[in-house]
């Protein structure tokens, strides 16, 4: 929570950009197809990655009839947030220019200014710091608690190979072109996690309620 408080404010500075949107680059409309609006949204699904974590935390929650509304108030203030930066972004820059841009978001904190700070895309990008520390706190904690169930891992020593591989990661994936190669085969591996698998799941469970059904008619 306090980090959420510390970072939630970031949202408000996105007004500068607003003032510079140019509508004619939603221009024009409804020229996708289908299939072009699903791959595109099966690329952008590295930016939604993060819920699947409700999914592992669930059955630890001792009080489950009460966390439905928090969690889908959460999935909705992120939904909105990234429907706003990606139209924010679209409206900003010229279609041409977006391809080119290497981090758009970064680049709409660029242009904002006070009169005392310059640089305040030097500031968002260190308090950008406390919105991916939770992340990866959280898939830590998920990855022991994972490794402890299935091989019986010890967590603590788990924790500092896993802190060392993670150390090691970063120092090797240094160029732009490696990054990109990541984050495409994070966003294919999470859009089977967050979407695939659930789907799989809640067909499975309908298929084998149903054979119960008839298996207990007949």
């Amino acid at each position: 929570f306090i980090f959420f408080f510390l970072t939630v404010w970031l949202v408000f500075t996105i007004y500068k950009p607003i003032t510079y949107m140019e509508w004619e680059n939603f221009l024009p409309i409804f020229q996708s197809s289908p299939l072009d609006i699903l791959k595109g949204a099966q690329k952008t699904s590295y930016t939604v990655l993060g819920m699947e974590i409700i999914l592992f935390v669930y059955p630890y929650i001792k009080n489950k009839e009460k966390v439905s509304l928090p969690i889908h108030t959460a999935l909705f203030l992120t939904t909105f947030l990234i429907f706003l930066v990606t139209s924010v972004s679209i409206g900003y820059f010229s279609p041409d220019h977006l391809e080119q841009t290497v981090w758009a978001t970064l680049s709409l904190f660029k242009i904002i200014s006070f009169s005392i700070i310059e640089r305040f895309d030097f500031i968002a990008v260190a308090l950008w710091m406390m919105v991916v520390i939770p992340n990866i706190i959280l898939l830590c904690w998920m990855l022991l608690q994972t490794l402890n169930r299935m091989f019986n891992a010890p967590k603590k020593k788990s924790l500092y190979v896993i802190s060392f591989l993670l150390f090691i990661a970063s120092i090797l994936i240094e160029y732009r072109v490696d990054i990109n190669t990541l984050t495409d085969y994070t966003a294919k591996l999470g859009f089977a996690i967050v979407f695939v698998y659930p789907l799989f799941v809640f067909l499975s469970l309908k298929v084998r309620k149903m054979w119960r059904k008839r298996r207990g008619s007949s």
